[in-house]
């Protein structure tokens, strides 16, 4: 937390989150409105929340989108585990 005024960084927009927005997660701050689902934009809570990557899924996201990267991963002519660096982005490209 800056000396005086201010807030910290939000982990997602970049801009300053004060104390009564603040979503912290994962050693970051979130505005409310930016701790979203990476997939469905869906607002998440401490109890909901799955983190990969510092990406922020729902826990139902977060389970079909590793399901569809396994699937991938098994199909001849695909990319191996480190060759995807992240599997929201990867998701986001194809929709």
């Amino acid at each position: 937390m800056p000396l005086w005024g201010g807030g910290n960084k939000c982990g997602a927009c970049g801009r300053t989150v004060y104390h009564t927005e603040e979503v912290p997660c994962d050693g970051r701050s979130f505005h409310r409105c930016c701790f979203l689902c990476m997939v469905c934009r869906k607002n998440e809570d401490s109890t909901t929340v799955a983190i990969h990557d510092q990406e922020i899924y729902c826990k139902s996201c977060y389970r079909k989108t590793n399901m569809e990267v396994l699937r991938s991963l098994e199909s001849p002519g695909t990319k191996t585990v480190s060759d995807v660096q992240s599997v929201g982005r990867v998701l986001n490209q194809q929709l």
